[in-house]
């Protein structure tokens, strides 16, 4: 009995669990038999369970966001999850921590943390390309017998983090270069210009047009905080939106005749009604149109078309202008985004229509986006949802001439 014992016990050394011993007698041997037995399906049963939450453990590390990257203390890598390949954008490995660090740029070794007795830092984020990455170190490297890495990817928080600052710069410069301006042409009078009436004029011209641009950036903050905290009331019902398109077309007419354009709106094929907020709808096209105007040169051109695709209306706006930079290009939707700030600033724009617009448009469902080459011109296209439920259609194919 022994002997079978002893070599059922080597069966159980090299993993065979399912192993039992036949109890011949109720002796000393018996008892140890029956012992036996019972640690050989309780090592299993333990077995099992063991290398089940391995395997739990494992499908969580594999299907995890954040990258986790294990080294032991020897420096030999010993994990890394596919979210850490994904987060710093490799599939390679790294074969030791060493490696990984100089890598990423963290400044530590093997070395160095074995002589201090541990990691002196547990939390950093790293710029790693166009990503932000911000790295945890588990702080026990004693009791894990390894150094374990957690990657967290803050790309979007960051960038976020960045806007809201760059929000609050541009938003600080806006307000302090027309009270600047306000300051200086006050004192102005008051140290003895008031008695002057043609200094006074014009001063006071400046003031009340710095006071006005001043109104125009608090009014589109004032928009852009509703439309962001979702406060905005719509008021939307069935429009034909050729009429609005030719409505704001014909509210420009002026402002591009003192330029000399040669401004046309153009409505193609059978156009059905769409359900949209008319004033709000119309802003994002008087805005276009506007910008168009600014930066066209003399003498050129300008036309708004109204058109149809599959289940969409679209409204492009196309000019002749100055174009815009490539690199500028997606950027144009921006808050205080300017491509050319100093011209923008000098007729009259706060750097958020186009932003105002890109809230409004998305907000009906609908998409906005340019196209433009220096020196050639830009397409600004809107395109809005068809709502089924209104079929009618404006039957008509025109171009109207208001230059």
């Amino acid at each position: 009995p022994i002997v079978s014992i002893m070599h059922k016990a080597q069966e159980i050394a090299r993993g065979n669990f399912d192993q039992t011993v036949e109890v011949r007698s109720d002796d000393e041997i018996g008892k140890l038999t029956s012992a036996f037995n019972y640690m050989a399906r309780e090592l299993k049963d333990t077995l099992e369970e063991i290398s089940s939450e391995k395997n739990k453990i494992e499908t969580i590390l594999n299907y995890m966001t954040d990258g986790v990257v294990a080294f032991n203390l020897r420096g030999e890598l010993i994990h890394a999850n596919p979210a850490s390949k994904r987060i710093l954008g490799t599939d390679e490995t790294w074969n030791s921590f060493d490696e990984f660090s100089s890598k990423l740029g963290l400044g530590l070794s093997l070395k160095e943390i074995g002589a201090a007795g541990g990691l002196s830092w547990k939390e950093s984020i790293l710029g790693i390309g166009e990503k932000y990455v911000r790295v945890y170190f588990a702080p026990d490297i004693a009791k894990t017998g390894s150094i374990i890495a957690v990657l967290h990817d803050v790309t979007e928080q960051q960038k976020l983090e960045n806007l809201r600052r760059e929000f609050v710069a541009n938003v600080s410069h806006e307000l302090k270069t027309p009270l600047t301006s306000i300051r200086t042409y006050t004192e102005t009078l008051l140290d003895g210009a008031v008695g002057e009436e043609e200094t006074k004029a014009r001063f006071l011209g400046v003031i009340l047009s710095e006071t006005d641009r001043m109104n125009r950036l608090v009014r589109d903050l004032l928009q852009l905080s509703s439309l962001d905290n979702k406060q905005v009331k719509w008021n939307k019902k069935p429009v034909f939106i050729c009429d609005l398109v030719k409505n704001a077309v014909e509210k420009v007419k002026l402002e591009a005749k003192a330029k000399g354009h040669h401004l046309e709106c153009v409505i193609e094929g059978d156009i059905p009604r769409i359900t949209v907020d008319y004033d709000r709808i119309e802003q994002v096209v008087l805005n276009i149109l506007s910008n168009a105007i600014k930066y066209t040169p003399p003498e050129g051109t300008i036309k708004a078309y109204v058109g149809k695709m599959p289940g969409r209306v679209y409204i492009k706006v196309a000019d002749n202008g100055i174009g815009i930079p490539k690199e500028d290009l997606p950027r144009i939707f921006e808050r205080f985004y300017r491509v050319d700030k100093a011209r923008s600033r000098e007729l009259g724009g706060t750097g958020l229509g186009l932003s105002i617009a890109q809230e409004i448009v998305e907000a009906h469902g609908g998409n906005i986006s340019a196209e433009s080459e220096p020196g050639k011109g830009t397409e600004i296209t809107v395109t809005l949802p068809i709502d089924a439920a209104q079929p009618e259609a404006e039957d008509r194919f025109q171009a109207v001439n208001l230059s």
